[in-house]
C-alpha cells in the first residue's frame, strides 16, 4: 500500500464558525469556549478560519488570533487553518502566521479571483504551482479544497493526481458536488501507492459519499453537530448501515435547513442554531452577509427539534 502520509488527517473535522461581539469584533472568550466544546467530541481535527469562520472578512491579525485561540482550546487535537488569498505573497504570509500560531496544516482555497472569469476549470499548472509555493513557503502541509465543478474554481482530475503526488499534500476536502465525481476521485486517490485521505464535504449526501468510501468528513455543519457526525462516521467505519441510516435520518431536516439557497448564508444559519442551543450568545455575521430571516430561523429551530437537539413547543 505504500507509506502513510504525515500528518494523517482523517475522521470528523468540523469547520467551525467565528463568533462576533455586537460591534462585530471577535468574541474571543466565546470562541475559546466554543472551540473547546467542539474539540470534546471524538473528532480527528478542527478546521478554523475557513468559509464557516468567515475568513474573507478577517484581517491578517484576526486570522492569526483565531488560530491561536483555537489551538489553545483544542488540546491535543490538530488544528487546520484556512489559507485564502488572491496573491501568493499574502497566501505564504498567512501560512507562516498559521504555523507560528500552532496550526498543523493549511486548507488551501483556490485564489478567489480565479473563478471570476468563468472558466470551467483552473489550469492544471496554476493549481499545482500554487499549492507547491504555498506549502513550501509556509513550511506547512496542505489540504486541497476541491470546489464544485460549477463554481468556476474547480480542479481537473489530472491536477488532483499531480497534487496527490506531492509530499506536502496530506488530504483533500472533496466538495465536487456530484456523487459520480466523488466516487471517481476517491477511487483514484485511494488506490495510489501513497493514498491521499479523502474527506467528504458533500453535506447534502454525506452518507451516500461515505458508503462509496472515504477517510472522514470535513464539514461546516460539524460546527453544530460534530457529535452526530462522529456517530455517523463511526457507524460507517464499523459497517453498521442501520445505525448510519438512523443518524442520517436524525439529521435530515436540519441539514435541509442549513443547506438551501442562498448557499452563502449556510454558515450564518449554523450560527443561528448555535445561538438557539445556547453555545454562542449571538448569531451576527459580518457584512456583506445578512441576518437570517424569521422564517428560516423557524426552519432551523424545527430542524434542531427533529434532530433531538432542542425541545419542541407544546
Amino acid at each position: 500500500m505504500g507509506t502513510i502520509r504525515e500528518p494523517r488527517i482523517a475522521g470528523v473535522v468540523p469547520a467551525i464558525i467565528t463568533p462576533f461581539n455586537e460591534d462585530l469584533s471577535i468574541d474571543t472568550g466565546t470562541l475559546e469556549r466554543y472551540a473547546g466544546w467542539v474539540a470534546e467530541a471524538r473528532i480527528g481535527a478542527l478546521f478554523c478560519s475557513g468559509h464557516a469562520g468567515e475568513v474573507a472578512s478577517l484581517s491578517a491579525r484576526e486570522r492569526k488570533q483565531v488560530i491561536e485561540i483555537v489551538v489553545s482550546a483544542a488540546g491535543d487535537k490538530p488544528v487546520i487553518a484556512g489559507n485564502y488569498a488572491d496573491s501568493l505573497e499574502d497566501a505564504i504570509a498567512q501560512g507562516r502566521d498559521a504555523k507560528a500560531a500552532g496550526a498543523t496544516a493549511l486548507t488551501i482555497f483556490p485564489p478567489p479571483n480565479i473563478g471570476a472569469f468563468g472558466d470551467d476549470l483552473i489550469a492544471d499548472d496554476m493549481v499545482v504551482n500554487w499549492h507547491r509555493a504555498v506549502t513550501e513557503g509556509a513550511e506547512l502541509p496542505g489540504v486541497i479544497f476541491l470546489y464544485r465543478r460549477n463554481s468556476n474554481s474547480s480542479y481537473s482530475r489530472e491536477a488532483l493526481l499531480r497534487l496527490a503526488e506531492m509530499d506536502s499534500i496530506v488530504a483533500i476536502k472533496e466538495g465536487s458536488g456530484l456523487l459520480t465525481e466523488y466516487e471517481a476521485n476517491y477511487r483514484m486517490l485511494s488506490q495510489l501507492d501513497a493514498p491521499l485521505p479523502v474527506l467528504s464535504t458533500n453535506n447534502s449526501w454525506l452518507l451516500s459519499s461515505l458508503a462509496v468510501g472515504g477517510d472522514g468528513i470535513m464539514s461546516g455543519a460539524g460546527s453544530v453537530i460534530a457529535r452526530q457526525q462522529v456517530e455517523l462516521w463511526e457507524a460507517v467505519e464499523r459497517e453498521d448501515l442501520a445505525a448510519a441510516r438512523a443518524v442520517n435520518d436524525q439529521l435530515y431536516e436540519l441539514n435541509l435547513a442549513f443547506y438551501q439557497p442562498q448557499f452563502i448564508d449556510m454558515h450564518s444559519r449554523m450560527k443561528v442554531a448555535l445561538t438557539m442551543l445556547g453555545i454562542i450568545p449571538r448569531p451576527n455575521p459580518r457584512p456583506p452577509l445578512l441576518p437570517i430571516s424569521d422564517a428560516q430561523q423557524e426552519q432551523i429551530r424545527a430542524g434542531l427539534v427533529s434532530a433531538g437537539l432542542l425541545e419542541g413547543s407544546d
